[in-house]
C-alpha cells in the first residue's frame, strides 16, 4: 500500500487499525506467558490445544469489553455508517486476534525475539526433568506389605 493511500485513510480506520495492532502485539505476548510456563510445558505443549486456548481468552476480552473491529470498519469505510456492534462481530474480532498475534509471533521469531526450537528443547528438558523426578519417586518408595492372609499371593495349602 503506498504511503499515500495510508494517508487518505479516515481517521476511525486508522484508530481501528492502530488499536488492532496494539491489541494483537499485547495478546501474543500474554499468550506466550501461558505457553512458556513449565505446567503447560509439561503437560500441554504440542498437543494442539493453543489455538483454542488463544480464541478462548480472545472471546472473553472481546466481549467482556465490546470489542468488534468488524463493525468499526464496516462503520469507518462507509460500508454501513449505521452498523451497530453484535456477537458475530464481537466472534469474529476474537478469531481475528487469535490469527492475528501468530502474525506477531512470527515477526517476533524472524526478530530473534521468539524462538521456537528453544521452546520445543524447553519443554522436551522440562519434560525429561519431570519422568526422572517421578523415576526416582518410584525407585525410593518402599514396596507395600502384603497382609499374610491375602488370597492372591498366598499360596501355602490350608
Amino acid at each position: 500500500m503506498p504511503i499515500e493511500a495510508i494517508a487518505a485513510l479516515p481517521p476511525a480506520l486508522e484508530t481501528t487499525l492502530g488499536s488492532f495492532l496494539i491489541i494483537s502485539a499485547a495478546f501474543e505476548v500474554s499468550m506466550n506467558a501461558l505457553f512458556n510456563w513449565r505446567i503447560f510445558l509439561l503437560y500441554a505443549h504440542g498437543k494442539g490445544i493453543k489455538t483454542p486456548i488463544s480464541f478462548g481468552v480472545a472471546l472473553i476480552f472481546c466481549a467482556e469489553y465490546g470489542l468488534d473491529l468488524f463493525t468499526d470498519l464496516v462503520v469507518s469505510t462507509g460500508l454501513n455508517p449505521a452498523a451497530t456492534s453484535g456477537k458475530v462481530g464481537v466472534v469474529l474480532t476474537a478469531f481475528l486476534f487469535t490469527g492475528g498475534s501468530g502474525s506477531f509471533y512470527k515477526i517476533f521469531e524472524l526478530l530473534k525475539i521468539r524462538n521456537p526450537l528453544e521452546l520445543n528443547k524447553k519443554a522436551e528438558a522440562t519434560r525429561a526433568a519431570a519422568a526422572e523426578k517421578a523415576r526416582i519417586a518410584a525407585s525410593t518408595q518402599e514396596p507395600e506389605a502384603v497382609p499374610a492372609n491375602n488370597p492372591v499371593v498366598d499360596n501355602a495349602p490350608k
